[in-house]
């Protein structure tokens, strides 16, 4: 029979988890608990790898690639872009307001960012590639002339001998994507590894009638009870949890919308 059918508690983010048990290590050690200890250490090992698995799933769902290699090569083309638009607007800065420079640089952007530049650098990744090659494209094809005009041909130099790089980056971390069923996996040991904490700490301050123990299972169990604590007010109040900060125990920002969330167990459920 599995632990989790006679200790029952509400699943806990990897944040929550570690926030709590760093806590209860810290009293294992004050009550001289070395197993309990060492069991606590292999759970934080466990659930500090759930959590860089918990963020690297939450940025691939919402198109932020994780490979180092990516985020500065985004930087810079974001910046290229960004310039092109600048240089481009420089060009009629200080004109007479009915000179035709005015004309051709609007219409210029209109057709070489038709939705401006954030539209553009705050694409997912995959999909900023796609605008980026269309944008070297045209740049190169029908607006070519308007790129010497206005004395942009640095920037698009640029743009287009960083795309290449750009794309093969972003194709070689798209094809180390995780799979849901990894992250679930993982959060379940996490969840296992707690309640196994759980058990050790009942099975070894196991008497009601001595105030020792009380009291040593009140300093062990009470930074999991306060964590599962607010996990149940949050889910009363028909709100999705939140992870926490797992060294200040802070809320993090909101889940996306449709992040898998565990369901709620029976109103009987102890605490802890």
């Amino acid at each position: 029979m599995e632990l989790t059918e006679w200790i029952r508690t509400y699943d806990l983010s990897s944040g929550r988890r570690i926030f709590a048990l760093t806590k209860t290590r810290r009293e294992a050690e004050v009550l001289g608990q070395p197993p309990l200890v060492q069991h606590i250490d292999e759970a934080l090992v466990h659930d500090r790898q759930t959590r860089d698995l918990d963020m690297r799933w939450t940025g691939q769902r919402v198109g932020i690639l994780s490979a180092p290699v990516v985020a500065p090569l985004d930087a810079r083309v974001d910046h290229v872009i960004a310039a092109l638009r600048a240089v481009a607007e420089a060009q009629a800065r200080g004109a007479a307001p009915n000179a035709p420079i005015h004309k051709e640089v609007k219409d210029f952007l209109a057709a070489a960012l038709p939705a401006g530049v954030y539209a553009v650098t705050s694409l997912p990744h995959v999909e900023q590639v796609a605008a980026v090659e269309r944008i070297v494209a045209a740049l190169q094809g029908p607006l070519a002339g308007k790129v010497t005009e206005l004395n942009l041909q640095r920037q698009v130099d640029m743009l287009s001998e960083l795309l290449p790089e750009y794309r093969t980056a972003v194709q070689n971390a798209a094809a180390g994507r995780i799979e849901f069923s990894s992250v679930r996996e993982a959060r379940t040991r996490g969840q296992r590894y707690l309640v196994e904490i759980i058990a050790r700490i009942l099975g070894t301050f196991y008497r009601s009638d001595d105030p020792a123990h009380a009291a040593a299972r009140k300093a062990l169990l009470g930074p999991i009870a306060e964590q599962t604590e607010a996990v149940r007010a949050i889910l009363r109040a028909r709100r999705t949890p939140r992870d926490v900060d797992p060294v200040t125990g802070d809320p993090l920002p909101e889940p996306p919308d449709d992040e898998p969330t565990a369901p709620e167990p029976p109103t009987d459920a102890p605490a802890a």
